[in-house]
């Protein structure tokens, strides 16, 4: 009997500002060369792929220990994004414009240092780091001028947005559904809190995410070990200092789509040196 049962993976298709923007071309420089045509900035080993397109999506890529790679469509995109935070706590999306992205460094396939400078619509410019050391891969950024709106209002983010689901083409019985239960019964992520606590969250396990106790102590490290897609390779993914993790999702079990947001800290952080750092292993 055919199976039912196939993998999506996860999308390839997203934007580089917090709120809806329409595709605009970008003034980051261009790799002119196969596989990298339109890329800014690449970095590649036999762990992790870390791209940046000219347009300015970036992505990360598992590359799994054995067997064939993974198709483009299982790129996790990174989400870069600016927003205003009000006195009570709430926090407004800022558009970036993507023409203003700019960069006095020349596009490169071996990732070390890019400075990339950007404005919103607003007008409020940034800068954004992305930075490669010893395949530790890291993020940063800050407000550079906050034009009419205090400084230390805005803050630099990523959002990872991760639908790793499953797509089945019609419901799951029997001995279908135990076997896809048994296939995923190992993905898993390990979380680790700013307070030093550990703790393992299945895939397959029904969650809220979104709460606050899921998300409190607030969470400093996450690793993926997926062994239904990835096999034996690993996704570690750690916020520094003055900065953490939060988790969001509308479904019940993470391998349904999740969201992971990482913010840094104006005030605590001004010169926007916290880095968020990925690394495959």
């Amino acid at each position: 009997m055919k199976k039912s049962l196939s993998f999506t993976g996860l999308i390839a298709s997203f934007l580089f500002a917090a709120s809806g923007l329409e595709t605009a071309t970008a003034e980051l420089p261009s790799l002119g060369v196969q596989p990298w045509f339109g890329y800014y900035a690449i970095f590649a080993n036999k762990r992790i792929q870390f791209a940046m397109a000219s347009a300015g999506k970036i992505s990360i890529l598992p590359v799994p220990e054995k067997g064939p790679a993974l198709a483009e469509n299982f790129r996790i995109p990174i989400e870069i994004f600016l927003e205003q935070v009000q006195a009570g706590g709430t926090a407004t999306p800022m558009s970036i414009v993507p023409e203003s992205l700019n960069s006095s460094q020349p596009a490169s396939d071996k990732l070390e240092k890019a400075v990339i400078h950007g404005k919103t619509s607003g007008d409020v410019s940034f800068e954004l780091v992305l930075e490669q050391v010893h395949g530790i891969i890291s993020i940063s950024g800050h407000v550079l001028d906050s034009g009419t709106l205090p400084k230390n209002s805005i803050r630099l983010g990523a959002r990872m947005i991760v639908p790793f689901y499953y797509r089945q083409e019609k419901p799951l019985e029997g001995k279908e559904e135990k076997a896809f239960q048994k296939k995923i019964a190992n993905d898993h992520l390990e979380l680790k809190t700013v307070d030093g606590k550990h703790k393992k969250q299945l895939f397959a396990a029904e969650v809220d995410a979104s709460s606050k106790s899921f998300n409190e102590p607030a969470i400093s490290e996450v690793k993926f070990e997926v062994p239904s897609v990835y096999g034996t390779r690993k996704i570690e993914i750690v916020a520094a200092p003055t900065t953490s993790i939060t988790f969001k999702n509308e479904k019940t079990q993470l391998w349904k789509g999740f969201t992971m947001t990482w913010v840094t800290d104006p005030i605590k952080d001004p010169e926007g040196k916290a880095r968020l750092t990925i690394e495959g292993k």
